[in-house]
């Protein structure tokens, strides 16, 4: 069509992924005119080539969501220097487009007049993504560049966003480590056949103890000396691998729009953009409330602090622990840990969770679960700290003035660790919170003593 000059042909063509008109040449002398063309070329090359025509006029109809030729503007050849076209492709898109091609077609009935072609050749998939590059600033000695990424698209040329162009560029490295890795792998693999039978291979929740003591540390560095914070993990019993840790869909979306129980409720929302540390694992962080990690191996570790998210009233009682926050925070931590388990590959059948809690007495004083005061007393409530472990044999001696079952954090072991099935998960964890509630109402019922009653209606106040 175009070498025997019938361009009267292309009016009614559509533009699609491969084809774009444009109604006159590329005015070079200037600079954004410069940066068009290489952005234009730059997007065929991104996507699977294709060839833009100078000299045809377009129009977007009712009927089309795209543009579609309605006149041809047939120009003289001295307009378009295609040399200085071809130099500037090669001057601003990265690496060099192979085959580019920049050659005038003169009209049928006039050889003096015709369009002009820029064809971009399918480019070798090793060589994607191409960039185009821009400088800020012109007549100095040293200009700044920036740098983008275009794809050809249907009718329309697609500027990719800087995070697009972040998670490409992440994406890379974290291939490369994932490289190194499995030829580490690899190789333990071969000595392992050569030196005789293969051991039993170690699984995430074996390591899960000393992941946790190797996490926490990073965690406090951020937080300061002595800050009291909660602290959940949860690990597969069985080897396996987060198969979308590296993309932008997948386990980054549920862990930057985590599922929850109630919006403003102590959920594991951070409102941060999953960033990878290490090519290992996930990371984000709500300022020093929030930590949450998403290792490559499945492991899950959760920090919340108290005296900014998990306290009573916060910075008036930063010692006071809400229990509501410490359930609805644990039963939302195994709701998303629910969602994570169905992107690990293969899926395990039992995982185990672990519970901590790091500083319990910082600021001088001891945390507790529930304050209350003498029956009678006018003065400011007291508190009562059990010094030794609360089981189902012993119970705690109480000072008469103080009748309540609260307890010392200190006598809480550091670390309580348990297994469960992934079957279910979110489910067992609704049934185990209506038996605790169950639980907390036949023991309330058969409190027949009034300072104790009295106490729970003024912590329920």
């Amino acid at each position: 069509m175009l070498d025997g000059g019938d361009f009267e042909a292309l009016v009614d063509v559509r533009e699609d992924i491969e084809v774009e008109f444009k109604r006159q040449p590329y005015q070079l002398d200037q600079e954004s005119e410069r940066f068009e063309l290489a952005k234009d070329i730059s997007a065929l090359a991104n996507a699977d080539g294709g060839a833009i025509v100078l000299g045809v006029q377009t129009e977007r109809r009712e009927d089309a969501p795209i543009d579609v030729a309605v006149r041809i503007r047939p120009f003289a050849p001295d307009l378009v220097d295609t040399e200085r076209y071809v130099a500037t492709a090669i001057e601003r898109i990265y690496p060099r487009i192979q085959g580019l091609r920049v050659e005038f077609k003169p009209r049928g009935d006039n050889a003096e007049r015709g369009l002009v072609v820029i064809d971009v050749p399918p480019q070798a998939e090793a060589d994607k993504l191409f960039l185009v590059q821009k400088p800020v600033a012109e007549g100095t000695t040293a200009p700044g560049w920036m740098v983008g990424v275009s794809v050809r698209s249907v009718g329309r040329v697609d500027e990719r966003r800087v995070s697009e162009i972040h998670g490409l560029i992440n994406r890379g490295y974290t291939v490369s480590d994932r490289l190194d890795d499995l030829v580490g792998e690899v190789g333990a693999i071969r000595e392992g056949l050569d030196a005789g039978p293969v051991v039993a291979q170690e699984t995430p929740a074996d390591r899960l103890e000393a992941l946790i003591g190797e996490h926490l540390p990073a965690v406090e560095q951020q937080l300061g000396e002595l800050t009291p914070y909660l602290y959940l993990a949860a690990a597969p019993k069985a080897p396996a691998r987060v198969q979308s840790l590296t993309r932008q869909q997948g386990v980054r979306q549920t862990l930057e729009n985590p599922v929850f129980t109630r919006h403003d409720g102590w959920n594991l929302v951070t409102l941060d953009r999953a960033s990878i540390v290490g090519g290992r694992r996930l990371s984000l962080a709500n300022g020093t409330r929030k930590f949450v990690d998403l290792y490559e191996d499945g492991t899950f570790v959760v920090v919340g602090t108290v005296p900014d998210f998990l306290a009573w009233h916060r910075r008036q009682l930063p010692n006071k622990i809400n229990a509501l926050a410490l359930f609805e925070f644990t039963y939302n931590f195994l709701l998303v840990y629910d969602q994570i388990l169905g992107d690990l590959e293969p899926l395990p059948e039992e995982v185990r969770v672990a519970i901590g809690l790091r500083h319990a007495h910082a600021y001088d004083e001891p945390l507790y679960w529930r304050m209350a005061a003498s029956t009678g007393s006018t003065t400011k409530p007291t508190l009562r700290h059990v010094r030794r472990p609360m089981t189902r044999s012993t119970t705690p001696r109480m000072s008469p003035s103080l009748r309540t079952n609260r307890m010392s954090t200190s006598a809480l072991p550091r670390t309580r660790c348990w297994c469960v099935s992934t079957t279910g998960l979110a489910s067992r964890t609704r049934r185990c919170r209506t038996r605790t509630r169950r639980g907390q109402r036949s023991t309330a019922s058969r409190s027949p003593t009034p300072s104790r009653a009295a106490a729970r209606q003024a912590d329920n106040r």
